[in-house]
């Protein structure tokens, strides 16, 4: 007669999750050329709505249009990364915070406002004459004149969807490069008062060199690694860029999601569109629909 455990020892099951959880499928890649974001960590965002990336992108943009289409499944999808692809040499760029001081006030400077700056390694002391100005506009068309007046090659404007300063390095690529507005040995600190010093601006992008697909993705990947879809610009739809992104999602962990309105992929037999030849590579982690 065989005897139950219990009257031996008493025995309880504790099972506990091991091993590797599931990746959250559940978020995708937004890749894009769009300048809105910047470089280095600044060129990666992640969104877990459609109201907070609305306020990033301006209407009608890609990433705009792409996360609304996102965030109106149903269920509700979790995040959308966004990341950038610089694809041409790009500036050095200070996007500087809301500016509260008022154009009067500006003017009432005078010419007792200073800051410094540094561009493309070379450091510059400002003190524009802001004695006539009349509107933000001339405010940064006073500051842009200090500073080409000093050999320096730059743009400062105002962007009133921002309510704020930017600052544009002349040059392009790695070498082009920026700092925060840091306070004048004397005067008044007029990088503070045009949301430009460390601690009000909203952003600071250094220059940066073009760069292939390949490459963006790899840095994309270093700063955020969380996606599981790749979603790929529309305005970057063609054939080599599907090859390249393709080619680079299959050696990795990554589903890459296409689409296309070649209506030439309804036909049978037919061989010139973008879905025919990706069927050629006979991919495993890449899917096109129509």
């Amino acid at each position: 007669m065989a005897l139950s455990l219990d009257n031996v020892v008493t025995v309880s099951d504790s099972i506990e999750a091991v091993g590797v959880l599931r990746r959250e499928v559940g978020i995708g890649l937004f890749f894009t050329n769009d300048t809105t974001l910047g470089t280095g960590s600044n060129r990666v965002a992640v969104y877990s709505n459609f109201t907070d990336l609305s306020t990033t992108f301006a209407e009608g943009s890609e990433p705009y249009k792409a996360g609304n289409a996102w965030f109106e499944q149903s269920p509700f999808p979790r995040n959308l990364v966004v990341g950038r692809w610089i694809d041409s040499d790009v500036a050095a760029r200070l996007i500087g915070g809301s500016v509260s001081t008022s154009v009067s006030a500006f003017a009432a400077l005078a010419a007792t406002a200073y800051f410094a700056i540094t561009i493309d390694n070379v450091a510059y002391d400002v003190n524009p004459d802001l004695t006539a100005v009349a509107s933000y506009s001339d405010v940064a068309t006073a500051v842009q004149n200090a500073l080409t007046t000093g050999g320096a090659s730059v743009s400062v404007t105002y962007d009133s969807t921002i309510s704020g300063f930017r600052v544009v390095s002349g040059s392009t690529g790695s070498s082009s490069t920026l700092s925060y507005a840091v306070p004048p040995a004397t005067g008044v600190d007029l990088g503070v008062l045009m949301s430009l010093s460390s601690s009000t601006a909203s952003q600071l992008d250094q220059g940066a060199d073009a760069e292939t697909i390949s490459e963006a993705i790899n840095e994309i990947l270093a700063l955020n690694d969380s996606w599981y879809f790749f979603i790929l610009d529309n305005t970057l739809f063609s054939q080599d860029n599907l090859n390249s992104v393709s080619n680079y999602i299959e050696t990795g962990r990554y589903m890459f999601a296409a689409q296309t309105s070649e209506s030439t992929v309804l036909v049978t037999g037919e061989t010139s569109s973008v879905s025919y030849q990706l069927f050629q590579e006979q991919l495993q982690r890449t899917w096109m629909t129509y």
